[in-house]
């Protein structure tokens, strides 16, 4: 549901005379990995005073705390390592944006979901709130700008989005192509998508 929520939009798009090619950043599962230590690791270690058990009544803080990567703290020396090993994924992702300027991309693994929910099946395979939302950890760890539009509908009838994610500083054109999407898609029937 998610891909044909996504080739709606770039189909929108190519309606709307955009030039629209299939692309696929490499350097994203680092860019996961990074995210991981900032997000999940470094956040874990200042709100873990803080939380002291009461991270159970927040379901999004027990998975950050589990996805943690282990009891001992990350050092100054790991904080820099990482800090650099950032800026060299954002370079080279950078450098294939050259030639890819705009991305459009999943939101989600899964359309829209219940207030609660934290595991799905998808493909096959069970998948956590925290894989689910990678596509957007990946910009938010980059510092890229990125928008989000609804492309579609599940068939039960939650909505599914796309993020259109551009190059630092590049907010307009950001913009731009999301209301381009949102125009192009409103004016045909928002299909439902089928897998």
């Amino acid at each position: 549901e998610t891909r044909a929520a996504v080739k709606w939009a770039a189909q929108s798009l190519e309606h709307a005379g955009c030039v629209v090619n299939q692309f696929c950043p490499d350097g994203l599962e680092e860019a996961r990995r990074l995210w991981d230590i900032f997000f999940c690791h470094c956040a874990t270690m200042l709100l873990a005073p803080m939380m002291k058990g009461r991270e159970l009544t927040l379901p999004i803080l027990a998975e950050y705390a589990k996805s943690g990567h282990g009891p001992a703290p990350a050092t100054a020396n790991d904080m820099l390592n990482a800090w650099i090993e950032r800026d060299v994924a954002k370079i080279k992702i950078l450098r294939q944006m050259e030639e890819y300027p705009v991305l459009v991309c999943a939101v989600c693994a899964v359309p829209a979901f219940r207030h609660g929910e934290r595991n799905w099946t998808v493909n096959g395979q069970s998948v956590t709130y925290l894989d689910a939302m990678s596509y957007t950890q990946w910009w938010n760890l980059l510092g890229f700008p990125a928008a989000v539009v609804q492309a579609g509908q599940s068939p039960e009838g939650l909505p599914i989005g796309v993020q259109v994610v551009g190059r630092p500083w590049q907010e307009e054109i950001v913009l731009a192509v999301a209301e381009a999407i949102e125009k192009e898609c409103g004016r045909a029937k928002m299909p439902v998508m089928k897998v």
